[in-house]
């Protein structure tokens, strides 16, 4: 994969363009289909790897703070 092609994705994600609109682009400076198709398929796979992992992080945190509540009140 090419790199500089998944820097772009996430570089004009974050400052908000939509999908279809950097499909365009970077159709209209010659990237093939393929290579743009592949890379916005790797660029989602981490976006769900990223959103596992705050999820995880916080249920963990959520579980934490119940037990120390918990304990709080067992103490009292």
């Amino acid at each position: 994969m090419y790199q500089p092609l998944l820097d772009y994705i996430k570089k004009t994600r974050v400052a908000g363009m939509k999908d279809s609109q950097i499909r365009q682009e970077l159709t209209r400076v010659n990237w093939k289909k393929e290579y743009i198709e592949e890379a916005f398929k790797a660029c989602g796979r981490v976006a769900d790897k990223n959103r596992s992992v705050k999820i995880i992080v916080f249920v963990i945190l959520a579980i934490l703070l119940i037990g120390l509540i918990a304990l709080g009140f067992w103490y009292k």
